[in-house]
């Protein structure tokens, strides 16, 4: 993807963030999230959305049980790609679990698993964090710069929807 987002990504994008206002409730908001975002970045096998409760990583609404395995891998080893991408970047790309250093303890285990490619966003509104979304590449899928692309502007839609789907929930339980 060169220059402008085709039309069929615009299209998509814009049915996604009015589907993602549609959903009540927190839960049913951040199932939307993953499905579409799944269905929408090339590449993306599985997912799920990593939220921060006290010290651990709960996996919220996983499309596939290596997901829950991989936040608490993290959450045991205290390093990965969710955490970082939840706590310091926005954008966190492994392109190959298998040659990747920066985590080398987590790498290894998710490549185990079946784990090829594993790309986190950072789902934040203003200065509050709400997560991250994280999808899963099987073996042989490489996420790269269309991939960031495409995810940064679904995370940001998702964000946006999740911090609407919260704020009536808690409006809710006032």
């Amino acid at each position: 993807m060169r220059g402008t987002p085709s039309k069929d990504l615009v299209r998509t994008l814009a049915d996604v963030a009015r589907d993602l206002q549609a959903e009540s409730g927190e839960e049913a908001t951040l199932a939307a999230i993953v499905r579409a975002a799944v269905a929408t970045v090339p590449g993306a096998a599985y997912g799920g959305i990593t939220q921060v409760q006290g010290r651990r990583l709960t996996a919220k609404v996983p499309t596939d049980a290596i997901v829950g395995v991989c936040d608490e891998l993290q959450s045991e080893l205290g390093e990965g790609p969710c955490l970082d991408a939840i706590w310091h970047q926005h954008t966190v790309i492994v392109a190959d679990m298998a040659h990747e250093d920066r985590w080398p303890t987590f790498a290894a285990r998710a490549a185990e698993l079946g784990v090829g490619s594993l790309i986190s966003f950072q789902l934040y509104v203003h200065d509050d964090t709400l997560g991250a979304l994280n999808l899963y590449g099987g073996r042989g899928v490489r996420f790269g710069d269309e991939e960031r692309t495409i995810g940064e502007l679904f995370a940001s839609h998702s964000a946006v929807a999740l911090a609407g789907a919260r704020s009536s929930r808690q409006l809710t339980e006032a």
